[in-house]
């Protein structure tokens, strides 16, 4: 797997290529906030095509966790997101009663929060513990599952994490170079378009100053 010098090296020859440079120098510092700007605009746009079979490309950063109980109010039980969650594939639930005490699954269908209201006084959406169905909503840093003559016992949440970032090996020195004690969190494909994305992100964030060297010049 690749390296954070390894896709620097890469994205340097893909600038260089795209004559997008003009001696605007790439440091190792606006290549960390860039590329890790990068990698957030990758798995998002592969997540908002999760239909597609391209959602393969971050498979690897799929996680299983099991949540901790925040909150449990009369409508709701809230359980607390993982630091690391960027966006969810799946919940499951375990329920029990007075009357049934044994833990069982329940279908849960996530809803807007705006919608909530109607929802829980809908008699066909409403949580039910008989038809073994409950809404939920992402809020607060929190899943909320909303709950009715239940209680909620366990909550597995299946989620994208955020992707490693890219960090300098010294933070106060940057010219010392990139951290590459790890691999990064992407197969060479994926790379591919992210060396494509962090080039042309460059590109944007130094339009101003390409302009202002082909100003000076033109003065000389």
């Amino acid at each position: 797997m690749a390296t954070a010098s390894d896709l620097y090296t890469r994205c340097l020859v893909k600038i260089e290529k795209n004559g997008t440079n003009d001696n605007v120098s790439f440091d190792y510092s606006r290549f960390v906030y860039i590329a890790n700007e990068a990698f957030i605009k990758f798995v998002e746009k592969i997540y908002d095509d999760k239909n597609s079979d391209e959602i393969r490309y971050i498979q690897n950063l799929l996680v299983e966790e099991k949540l901790s109980q925040k909150d449990k109010e009369e409508k709701y039980t809230s359980f607390s997101l993982p630091k690391n969650f960027l966006n969810h594939s799946s919940v499951n639930a375990k329920v029990s009663n007075d009357l049934c005490k044994t833990s069982t699954d329940i279908e849960l269908f996530e809803i807007k929060d705006i919608d909530r209201d109607v929802i829980l006084n809908d008699e066909f959406n409403k949580p039910s513990f008989k038809y073994r169905e409950a809404p939920y909503t992402f809020s607060d840093n929190s899943l909320k599952i909303f709950t009715d003559d239940f209680k909620v016992d366990e909550v597995l949440l299946n989620y994208y994490r955020y992707p490693r970032e890219i960090k300098l090996i010294d933070e106060d020195d940057p010219e010392q170079g990139l951290d590459d004690s790890y691999s990064l969190d992407f197969d060479e494909k994926s790379l591919n378009i992210i060396t494509s994305l962090i080039a042309k992100d460059f590109d944007i964030n130094t339009s101003n100053e390409r302009f202002q060297l082909q100003e000076l010049r033109q003065q000389k």
